[in-house]
């Protein structure tokens, strides 16, 4: 309160010149910051939008090759007669091999 006693009051003009002035700066200060932020904002939009880009096309690509092998599965379907193929070699199998043996037995003991 010293400090204030000691000024000589100013006149109210002065005063809404100070306070303008005051303002002004404030103002300008807040307009910079949100620029700057604005500005900071702006570069990591870019960035995350070249990375959603990135990511989008690699989900494009697994998702036609999902399709690509679901649409495989779908096409692939046994038959019956392949089906009976495949019983009729696992039964070849062990009627060939007692075969084979069958002859070398005969073959042996003549």
């Amino acid at each position: 309160m010293a400090e204030d006693a000691s000024t000589a009051p100013l006149a109210p003009q002065e005063t809404t010149n100070f306070l303008l002035g005051q303002i002004s700066g404030q103002v300008h200060a807040l307009q910079n910051s949100v620029e700057s932020s604005a500005a900071s904002q702006a570069s990591i939009n870019a960035a995350n939008e070249t990375e959603h880009q990135k990511f989008r096309d690699t989900l494009g690509s697994h998702g036609t090759k999902i399709a690509v092998l679901e649409d495989g599965k779908k096409t692939q379907q046994v038959t019956k007669s392949e089906r009976t193929q495949q019983w009729m070699v696992w039964m070849a199998l062990p009627a060939s091999v007692i075969s084979l043996a069958t002859v070398i037995y005969s073959v042996l003991n003549k």
